[in-house]
């Protein structure tokens, strides 16, 4: 059995010399030691740098949707419309939120649009309840009929301001009667028109065709205006001869 033994200057000369030389190379630069040595030391905070900034940037965008949405929610305020029932003495029985009841009662929807002829076809001599009259009837209006009031107040015959200053006018209504269908009523009234001393002017028998509706107010205004929601869709009313 033969050992071989080599000396440590033989192992250097048996290296590959491009190799030798290469490795050489490496290990004497002077600034791959320098960027080694700065990426020990420096480059896992700048790695915790980079994950907080991350954070805190996906966190800001969180908190930014965050406020507007709740800024869009408190913008949403909503009144909801209850129906309250009540007995012959005006004591509330039942409440009910109008959204969940099954059916609007005919005869309290008959006796609001009865009250909305009243409201737009009466005229007095004192400006607040004349105001208050309006108020009203504007509140129970949808878009078409607001129209249809705005062209027949714009004329100056019908204009109650122009009116209340030499008659008043009383209207006596007949009942609602419902028309087939189940939205559309029919209701009849007289007017009597009166001048400032008392005196009769006039009688006048009108007939109108109103197309009834719901709708839960969002404006606290009207709201409180038209507690039941009840408006009328449509409208259409002339002399009855």
């Amino acid at each position: 059995m033969k050992f071989s033994f080599s000396s440590k200057k033989e192992a250097a000369r048996n290296v590959d010399p491009v190799m030798g030389e290469a490795m050489s190379q490496r290990a004497s630069n002077p600034y791959l030691e320098a960027r080694r040595e700065w990426t020990e030391r420096y480059g896992s905070y700048i790695a915790q740098k980079r994950n907080w900034q991350v954070v805190a940037f996906m966190s800001l965008g969180i908190a930014a949707v965050a406020v507007v949405g709740n800024v869009y929610q408190a913008g949403q305020t909503k009144v909801r419309t209850y129906i309250v029932e009540t007995n012959k003495m005006g004591e509330p029985m039942k409440v009910t939120s109008a959204d969940q009841a099954a059916v609007v009662d005919p005869r309290y929807v008959a006796a609001q649009l009865e009250m909305f002829i009243h409201n737009t076809r009466s005229v007095t001599t004192d400006p607040a309840v004349q105001k208050q009259w309006l108020d009203d009837a504007y509140a129970m209006a949808g878009p078409v009929t607001s129209q249809v009031l705005n062209d027949y107040f714009r004329q100056p015959q019908n204009d109650p301001w122009n009116r209340m200053k030499s008659e008043t006018v009383q209207v006596v209504l007949a009942p609602a009667t419902p028309l087939p269908g189940g939205k559309s009523w029919q209701i009849e009234w007289e007017e009597t028109r009166t001048s400032l001393t008392g005196q009769l002017i006039g009688k006048s028998r009108y007939q109108a065709i109103i197309t009834a509706g719901h709708i839960e107010q969002q404006e606290q205004d009207k709201f409180m205006k038209n507690l039941s929601g009840t408006i009328a869709e449509t409208l259409a009313w002339n002399p009855r001869l």
